[in-house]
């Protein structure tokens, strides 16, 4: 799995590409490290599969998000993944956007509309 991070009008953009499985979950772990300083893109749009050990780093990053006043969004999932997140619940923990563009632009116009699938 890669995982690659940029900032766009400082939000943290993380897009992970490929099988999250134990090692892609370790790996996004050690590149995100601790508590976000700045809300948070996951971008799904690349990612092919996803397991339990990956759904509680979202959860673990998200409560660290919460608890620091910043956003963490889901966008651009699809096929097996989307399946897995609205499985697991995670649909309703996480605000998910079709694409990176559109969660960028509610995170910087301080909205919160996102899709409700």
């Amino acid at each position: 799995m890669e995982v690659l991070t940029q900032r766009e009008n400082g939000v943290l953009i993380v897009t992970l590409t490929g099988r999250m499985d134990a090692d892609g979950t370790r790996k996004f772990q050690e590149i995100c490290g601790t508590g976000p300083t700045s809300s948070v893109i996951l971008d799904c749009s690349h990612l092919d599969y996803i397991c339990s050990s990956a759904l509680r780093a979202f959860l673990h990053m998200k409560r660290e998000s919460d608890k620091a006043g910043k956003k963490l969004v889901l966008a651009g999932s699809s096929g097996l993944v989307d399946r897995i997140i609205e499985v697991s619940g995670f649909d309703t923990l996480f605000p998910r956007y079709p694409s990176v563009t559109d969660a960028l632009s509610d995170i910087a116009a301080g909205a919160d509309t996102a899709v409700r699938r």
